[in-house]
C-alpha cells in the first residue's frame, strides 16, 4: 500500500535507539537521499478502508467475538491469535487503541506503526469481520451490548494493558478485564508466538542497526525517486 513501506517502518524502528545517532556514518541526519520516516502519510480514506474490509455485517443467528488491542506491527502472532478467537464464535469484531492509548501502555516510540496503517493491515486479515478504529481501553457493558458482543477473547500474552496511575509502583501494570470476567464472557486463547512483539523486532533492528542503515539508505534513494515522478493512478 502506498505510504506503508518496509523501508519507514525500519526508519521508525531504528528511530527506537540513539546508538545510531553517533559518530560520522551515523549522525542521525538525514542525507540528501534520504526521506524522514514521517514526511510521507498515507492518505487514509473511507474507500480505501472499506476495500481492505470483508464489509460483511454479523447476522441475527452469528455469536460475535471481540477482541481488542495495538496490532502494532501485524505479524504471524497476531494473525493466529485472530484465528482462535474467531473459532469461539462466527463473526470476529476487532478494537484497535488509538496511537495515544498505545504510547499510554507502552511508553518509548511506540506505537510504530500510526492507527491508519495498523487499521488497514488488520482489515486485511481473512478472519477478521469488522473493525472499531479507536477502540476504548475499557470492555464496558455499553460497548458490549451496542456490538452484541457474546465473547470477549484475550491472548495468553496480551497488550491490553495500561500504566498503573501517578503513585503506584513505577513501571507496573494491571490488567483491565474486569467486566468480561464478571458477566463470564472472557476466554483467553493461546498465543503461538509469545516472544514475536513490536519490542522483539524493534531488539533485532537495534543489534543490526548498521546493516538496516545501510540497507535502508539504497532503498530511500529508491522511493525517492518514486514519489518525485509519481503520477495520479485511478483507483478501482
Amino acid at each position: 500500500t502506498e505510504g506503508v513501506s518496509t523501508t519507514d517502518l525500519v526508519g521508525r524502528l531504528l528511530l527506537l535507539t540513539k546508538d545510531h545517532l553517533s559518530g560520522s556514518a551515523l549522525d542521525g541526519g538525514l542525507g540528501p537521499n534520504e526521506r524522514s520516516c514521517v514526511s510521507v502519510r498515507m492518505l487514509t480514506t473511507t474507500r480505501r478502508i472499506a476495500e481492505f474490509s470483508s464489509r460483511r455485517a454479523p447476522s441475527p443467528g452469528d455469536t460475535v467475538v471481540y477482541v481488542d488491542g495495538a496490532f502494532d506491527m501485524f505479524n504471524v502472532g497476531h494473525a493466529t491469535t485472530l484465528e482462535k478467537a474467531k473459532a469461539l464464535g462466527t463473526y470476529l469484531l476487532v478494537g484497535i487503541f488509538d496511537d495515544d492509548t498505545v504510547n499510554k501502555m507502552k511508553g518509548n516510540n511506540y506505537p510504530i506503526m500510526n492507527l491508519h496503517e495498523r487499521v488497514l493491515n488488520v482489515s486485511a486479515c481473512k478472519h477478521v469481520d469488522e473493525v472499531i478504529i479507536g477502540a476504548p481501553v475499557e470492555i464496558t457493558e455499553d460497548l458490549i451490548k451496542t456490538m452484541n458482543i457474546s465473547i470477549v477473547a484475550q491472548g495468553s500474552i496480551s497488550s491490553r494493558r495500561r500504566r498503573c496511575p501517578s503513585g503506584d509502583e513505577a513501571g507496573t501494570v494491571t490488567q483491565v478485564n474486569e467486566v468480561p470476567k464478571r458477566l463470564g464472557i472472557l476466554r483467553e486463547v493461546e498465543s503461538e508466538y509469545p516472544h514475536l512483539t513490536a519490542a522483539a523486532i524493534a531488539e533485532r533492528i537495534a543489534t543490526n542497526r548498521l546493516t538496516y542503515i545501510s540497507r535502508n539508505s539504497k532503498r530511500n534513494a529508491l522511493e525517492n525517486e518514486y514519489y518525485s515522478n509519481k503520477k495520479h493512478i485511478a483507483e478501482m
